[in-house]
């Protein structure tokens, strides 16, 4: 027999509801088959994600549903390469460690640039970008709880001093939210 989580979490919040339980199941709810965050665990969470991000120096957004951490690829790499630099794996092994045990966290991990692209090689952003994801996921966080993608420059909503960076694939974005 093979149980799908989201199954065994909506039977689980749905019995809870009949029997009437309170506590944390009460808190939990159910959409498309996938846990979201209770507000009040999202919300330490948040204030956790806010410390770690300001100890990093970076500066953190918030957005619908979730915060945002607008990063120059320059501060994540070593060189032009796919290498992290090691205190921004150390950033991103404490994120993963936050975010693990959390059903229904997610992490969007965006890069900008031109479309076509005119002035950055699309294939390397979209490998650093994966990069990070298998980063996150070699301390623990679930792919399942990430994505990657490439986006238009014009999508790009971080602080306006990167806005330079952004059209030569210079920006590396982190969303976390409740289901970004």
């Amino acid at each position: 027999m093979v149980f799908r989580r989201g199954w065994v979490v909506g039977g689980l919040v749905s019995l809870a509801m009949v029997l009437g339980v309170q506590g944390a199941w009460a808190d939990i709810s159910v959409a498309a088959g996938m846990a979201v965050v209770p507000v009040g665990v999202w919300q330490a969470l948040s204030a956790r994600l806010v410390a770690r991000v300001q100890q990093q120096g970076l500066e953190v957004q918030a957005v619908s549903g979730g915060l945002r951490v607008s990063v120059p690829v320059e501060e994540v790499f070593v060189g032009p390469g796919r290498d992290v630099r090691p205190e921004f794996e150390g950033f991103l092994a404490d994120l993963a460690q936050m975010l693990q045990g959390v059903a229904g966290a997610q992490v969007r991990i965006l890069g900008f640039g031109n479309i076509p692209a005119q002035t950055y090689n699309p294939v390397e952003l979209g490998l650093r970008l994966r990069r990070v994801r298998s980063t996150l996921a070699t301390y623990g966080l679930p792919m399942r709880q990430m994505k990657a993608a490439l986006r238009p420059e014009a999508e790009y909503q971080g602080p306006g001093r990167f806005l330079p960076l952004v059209a030569r694939g210079g920006v590396i974005a982190l969303e976390f939210g409740p289901g970004v």
